[in-house]
Formats: structure tokens, C-alpha cells, sequence
């Protein structure tokens, strides 16, 4: 959705919009997808579709998360039994968490304002919290019993807390230290 050009168009026009999904998701035909906070006249609804980005495929020009799904799934099948290849999964994770810090320092609004300060537009993108757990949580899931992949959550976990400071990742380090412990005694 390009925000500028909505952004212009609220002001032109006197009303506020919520993106009511996340962008990458799957929508069947008839699914609100916006919302307005008043009735608008037909050209100016067929404009605000126009600026959507509605799409068969996804891409990571149309959704930022797209990529870090498809690192997620490239550890998930390194990890699989039949492939059992957790340095693969521990390459991914790098360039997962690579892409958790970026996001982490270059968060995009979700609340979009005018000059004076009111809201115009309410994007409903995921969370950061949202964006590391859905990233890492299946990962957890497969590895977590593979001693490699456990010493690496741990060793990313710290990095990612010292380096945002977000509560998230103290969570996860103190999950990931009871696993290892686990395994220790096994």
C-alpha cells in the first residue's frame, strides 16, 4: 500500500483508514481487507483500491516478512529427518537474526498522522514481538532437541537482547538455558 499517496488522499478528503490484514496474507475474494471511518463515494473507493497491492504471489517487495518466512523454511527442511542438516538451519538463523536486528532499528509507523497530529491512517503490520516469534518459534520447534542448534539460540538470543533491549529475547534465552539443561542430564 503506497502510505504517501493514502496519506495525501485523507487529508485531501477528510476521513481515516485501517489496514485491517497483515501484508503476505491470503485473502478469498470478498474479504474486507480496509476500513474508513465514514461512507465514501465510489471514485474515491476505486482510487484507495488502486494504491492496494493485492497479489497472487507474494514477494519480499510486497512484504518484508515474506523473506524472513522463507529463511524459517529453509532451516525447517535442513532440520527435517530425512535432510538432518542443522548447519544449514544454524546459516539461516544467522541471516534471520541479521534481518530481526534490521527491523528492530528500521520499524516502519503504524500509525500514520497529519500536521497535526491526528491519526489517518492505522496499518496493522506485525509486531516486532510477532516478527521474532513467528521467525523463530517453528525453529525452536524442530531443533530444540539438537544440542548445535540449542547452543546457537542461546548464543543469538543474548546478542539480539543486548543489542535491542527488547523483553522478547530473555523469554526465549531462558527457554532455550532450560532445554539445554534438559538435554545435559539425558
Amino acid at each position: 500500500m503506497n502510505h504517501s499517496a493514502l496519506k495525501s488522499l485523507c487529508e485531501e478528503q477528510g476521513f481515516q483508514i485501517s489496514i485491517l490484514v497483515t501484508p503476505g496474507t491470503f485473502l478469498i475474494e470478498g474479504t474486507p481487507f480496509l476500513a474508513t471511518n465514514k461512507l465514501l463515494p465510489e471514485k474515491t473507493q476505486n482510487l484507495i483500491i488502486g494504491m492496494a497491492s493485492v497479489v497472487l504471489n507474494q514477494t519480499i517487495d510486497d512484504d518484508f516478512f515474506y523473506g524472513f518466512c522463507q529463511l524459517r523454511e529453509i532451516a525447517l527442511k535442513a532440520l527435517s529427518p530425512g535432510i538432518n542438516d542443522p548447519g544449514t538451519a544454524i546459516i539461516s538463523m544467522h541471516a534471520l537474526s541479521s534481518l530481526i536486528l534490521y527491523r528492530a532499528n528500521h520499524y516502519p509507523q503504524q500509525l500514520i498522522r497529519d500536521d497535526n497530529g491526528n491519526i489517518l491512517i492505522k496499518d496493522c503490520s506485525l509486531n516486532f514481538e510477532k516478527i521474532v516469534l513467528q521467525s523463530f518459534d517453528p525453529i525452536w520447534d524442530y531443533g530444540k532437541n539438537d544440542r548445535l542448534m540449542c547452543q546457537e539460540f542461546y548464543q543469538i538470543c543474548s546478542q539480539l537482547k543486548s543489542l535491542t533491549s527488547n523483553p522478547v529475547f530473555q523469554v526465549l534465552i531462558e527457554r532455550t538455558a532450560l532445554q539445554m539443561i534438559a538435554l545435559k542430564s539425558h
